[in-house]
C-alpha cells in the first residue's frame, strides 16, 4: 500500500496502477481527485469540512469578491475561541473553475465520509458525506446572497449581468460505514489533510494547549518575539502573499514604537 502526502504528488503517471483514495476535500484534495479522475483512475474521495464559492461571479474573480465583501479583512478575533472557519475550495486549473465535490460524485468519483479508523486493510468511515456536502452548498448560496446584497447597494463598478448560477446537482451520495481497500481496488492513499507547523525549535513558553502561538496580530507576550505569515494569524490574508505585507508593516511599526520607549 503506497501512502503519500499531497506535497509529494506530481502527476497520475507517478502513481502505481489501481484505485486511489484521496483523504481530505480542501483545494489540494479536490484538485488531485479531479485530475486522477480525468486520467482514468478509479477515485475515492473522503470529504472533510469545506466551503464552496463560484470561481467567478458577474465577471469578477472570487478573490475580488472576497476583498469586496470584507472577507479578507475579517479578523481571527471575530470567531469564537479564535477558531477560523473551513477553507474555501478554489482551483486555478485551466484558468479556474468552480470546485464541487458533489459534481465530482456525478462525474464518477466515489465520495465518502470522514475516515475515522483502520483495521488492517479495512477503513472505518463516518456517515457524514452528505452533511459535509450540504454545508458546502449552503456556503455557496450564502456567498451569492452576500454578493447580490453588496451589488444592490449601488457600487460604482462595471459588473457583468447577473446570471442564474448552475443549479446544484441533484445527487445524494451513498453513505458507507466501511471501505475495504482490497475490495475497492485501492493501492494508493493520498493524505490531503492539511499540515501543522513544527515549533519544536522555539523553546519558549509561548504556545497554547493545542500548540498554537499565543499572539495578537503577530505580537506575543514575550518581548522581542513575533510571528508572521501564519494562516489566519490576524486575517484570512495573513498567510497569503497578497496580505502578508500589511502584517509585516504592522509589526515593523510596532517594533519601531517599542524601541522608542
Amino acid at each position: 500500500m503506497l501512502q503519500i502526502d499531497p506535497t509529494a504528488y506530481r502527476c497520475p503517471e507517478a502513481l502505481p496502477a489501481g484505485g486511489v483514495l484521496v483523504v481530505g476535500s480542501g483545494a489540494s484534495g479536490c484538485q488531485i481527485a479531479e485530475e486522477l479522475l480525468h486520467a482514468g483512475r478509479s477515485v475515492y474521495l473522503s470529504v472533510s469540512r469545506h466551503r464552496r464559492a463560484p470561481r467567478r461571479f458577474r465577471g469578477k474573480d472570487v478573490y475580488w469578491w472576497l476583498e469586496a465583501l470584507g472577507r479578507f479583512a475579517q479578523t481571527i478575533e471575530s470567531f469564537p475561541a479564535r477558531q477560523y472557519p473551513p477553507s474555501t475550495v478554489v482551483t486555478g486549473v485551466n484558468g479556474g473553475h468552480d470546485v464541487n465535490a458533489r459534481q465530482l460524485a456525478l462525474d464518477g468519483v466515489k465520495v465518502i465520509g470522514r475516515i475515522i479508523g483502520a483495521d488492517g486493510r479495512n477503513l472505518a468511515v463516518q456517515d457524514n458525506a452528505n452533511q459535509v456536502l450540504d454545508e458546502a452548498d449552503r456556503a455557496y448560496v450564502d456567498f451569492l446572497s452576500a454578493a447580490r446584497q453588496f451589488v444592490s447597494k449601488g457600487i460604482k463598478e462595471d459588473l457583468a449581468q447577473d446570471e442564474p448560477q448552475e443549479p446544484l446537482p441533484l445527487i445524494t451520495v451513498e453513505e458507507v460505514h466501511s471501505l475495504g481497500l482490497t475490495k475497492g481496488g485501492i493501492n494508493t492513499i493520498i493524505w490531503a489533510t492539511g499540515y501543522a507547523h513544527d515549533f519544536d525549535w522555539v523553546r519558549i513558553p509561548v504556545f497554547d494547549d493545542r500548540g498554537r502561538p499565543l499572539q495578537q496580530h503577530g505580537v506575543t507576550p514575550i518581548p522581542g518575539l513575533y510571528f508572521l505569515g501564519l494562516h489566519w494569524m490576524h486575517t484570512f490574508k495573513s498567510g497569503l502573499l497578497s496580505g502578508v505585507g500589511a502584517d509585516a508593516e504592522f509589526l515593523a511599526d510596532h517594533m519601531h514604537r517599542t524601541t522608542e520607549r
